[in-house]
């Protein structure tokens, strides 16, 4: 095994990586675990509309509206496509 590797062989620095595990956590019922991937993939990747989206998510649905916004408006400014106020 070479540095930068999981003993599942998976590169965690690998775009989307730890999206993947969180999803697989999410689907098992450990949102907190899913969260710290998630947080991991923003953290390499902080452009990450999708992920940015999927960490506002759990913060809404944890009750936690201001940190969901946050979220939310990071997601919302990372992606250029979307419409901007004039």
């Amino acid at each position: 095994m070479h540095a930068g590797t999981v003993d599942s062989g998976i590169d965690p620095t690998r775009r989307g990586v730890n999206s993947w595990l969180a999803d697989c956590y999410k689907q098992k019922g450990d949102v907190l675990k899913a969260r710290t991937y998630l947080e991991r993939e923003a953290a390499a990747h902080p452009q990450s509309y999708d992920t940015l989206c999927e960490l506002g998510d759990i913060a809404f649905r944890g009750g936690d509206e201001e940190k969901a916004k946050t979220y939310y408006d990071r997601a919302y400014q990372s992606d250029p496509s979307l419409p901007r106020a004039a």
